[in-house]
């Protein structure tokens, strides 16, 4: 993981993508400005890992540019293995921020990819300076853990 510098060019594109994300939507004007600022920039060679599974999850990712594989094993004796591959303008990693738990999965960059996060100590600040963002929040989780479980 590199961090990089994030000019104009990429926080216009953060914010077209942002507009386009649901996880966004409980944000209007400039409550999402507020948290797009706290996004930082990042890149990953092909193979890094971003996260493993079983690791605290301390942060949020959009995908900038690349491709993200994410590895979820659905069996203890790790015969069944499911994944996903994510591309530009997709975000992951936000159900453990939101519920404040464990990666359930390992995520690993396929290309070089740049990612763009918001880290657990910013996220948190936020939902508590502002209730309407935590409400919203834990709106989209409770939406998700539904969206899961059929």
């Amino acid at each position: 993981m590199q961090p990089l510098t994030m000019g104009e060019t990429e926080f216009r594109a953060l914010a077209r993508i942002a507009a386009r994300l649901e996880f966004f939507t409980p944000l209007k004007g400039q409550e999402l400005d507020t948290i797009l600022s706290h996004i930082k920039l990042y890149g990953y060679r092909a193979g890094d890992t971003i996260f493993q599974r079983g690791s605290p999850s301390d942060a949020l990712y959009i995908i900038y540019e690349g491709q993200v594989r994410i590895l979820m094993n659905r069996n203890w004796l790790w015969l069944i293995r499911r994944q996903a591959r994510l591309e530009a303008g997709n975000l992951f990693g936000e159900m453990g921020l939101l519920e404040g738990r464990a990666r359930s999965a390992t995520a690993v960059a396929s290309q070089p990819t740049k990612l763009f996060v918001l880290l657990q100590v910013d996220f948190e600040a936020l939902m508590q300076r502002n209730p309407a963002f935590a409400e919203g929040m834990r709106w989209v989780a409770s939406q998700r853990k539904f969206e899961d479980s059929h």
